[in-house]
């Protein structure tokens, strides 16, 4: 207040309001939680500043926080405004880490990291549980795996051998989440002996699963070998016109010293030049007869082949 003293005194009443950027409080505020999965879990978080801090809460991967409605069904909010954050029957797919955000428009805002863990008992899904596989050739079985905390996987065969990474056996496990991850069993080169049952196994302080596998072989039948068209002896032109040329020889189809033109003889006979006439017919024919021939073996020789195949 400021005054002034005269015959009438004067005075000016002034407000100062301090403004105070929001800090969070750790006593009233949660730590890292871990929870069994069933149980009702609440996340506090206490701020002070002036004005009043707001509280919002957010996950830091960015996914959605899951709460329960009045029926008891989760349902996904992008924020939630409150000082509690409340998650009843909490499940697996609720762990990770929240952020408590404090603000109150006076920079800065100020935020804190909450994790909270579910421990459960391990679970095994086995996407094939019978796999074939060719004689020779590489396989790989998979298991899925959620468990938390981390468990320990291994493979049995036959439920009592433990097979190790060697050899034509390769192991890996593939980390897929906090709680989520992929047992792989490779094996190269598969033979006879390697059929048989393969149990993943997962183990944790919660407790314990197993997922079964069956593998057998088969051997793949070699493909029929490549058919091949029969060829007669006679396969070409110039073979078939030699041919043709002998059986004229042979049957004295040439012209006789009678038909050359000699002086002592300037007329042919009608015989040899009617045989002159139908030479290049007959010559033909043989051709004719021989290429149907030819077709006739070649189709006979392809079919007894195709019922060998069979």
């Amino acid at each position: 207040m400021c005054q002034i003293n005269t015959s009438t005194m004067k005075k000016q009443i002034g407000c100062v309001d301090v403004l105070v950027p929001p800090n969070i409080v750790d006593e009233g505020t949660s730590g890292d939680m871990v929870a069994r999965e069933g149980q009702d879990v609440s996340l506090s978080c206490m701020a002070e500043g002036r004005p009043l801090p707001r509280i919002l809460w957010r996950r830091e991967d960015g996914t959605n926080i899951q709460l329960r409605d009045e029926t008891g069904e989760l349902h996904k909010v992008d924020m939630f405004m409150g000082p509690n954050l409340n998650l009843t029957k909490v499940e697996r797919r609720q762990m990770g880490a929240y952020l408590c955000i404090a603000s109150n428009d006076v920079p800065p805002s100020v935020s804190k990291r909450i994790m909270l863990n579910v421990n459960f008992a391990p679970s095994i899904a086995v996407a094939t549980k019978v796999i074939g596989v060719p004689t020779g050739s590489q396989t790989r079985l998979e298991c899925f795996v959620e468990a938390y905390p981390q468990a320990i996987n291994y493979w049995l065969k036959s439920g009592e051998e433990m097979i190790l990474s060697g050899g034509r056996h390769n192991l890996s496990d593939d980390r897929i989440f906090p709680y989520q991850s992929r047992m792989k069993l490779n094996i190269s080169q598969f033979r006879s002996e390697d059929a048989g049952t393969y149990i993943c196994v997962a183990t944790n302080t919660m407790g314990k699963a197993e997922g079964t596998i069956r593998l057998y072989g088969f051997v793949v039948p070699l493909q029929p070998a490549e058919q091949k068209f029969f060829t007669p002896d006679v396969t070409t032109y110039d073979t078939m016109q030699n041919v043709i040329e002998q059986s004229v020889l042979d049957n004295n189809w040439l012209p006789t010293a009678e038909s050359t033109g000699s002086p002592a003889h300037r007329a042919s006979p009608l015989p040899t030049l009617a045989a002159l006439t139908v030479l290049p017919h007959i010559n033909c024919l043989i051709y004719s007869s021989f290429q149907a021939l030819y077709s006739i073996v070649a189709s006979n020789k392809y079919k007894k082949l195709q019922k060998d195949a069979r």
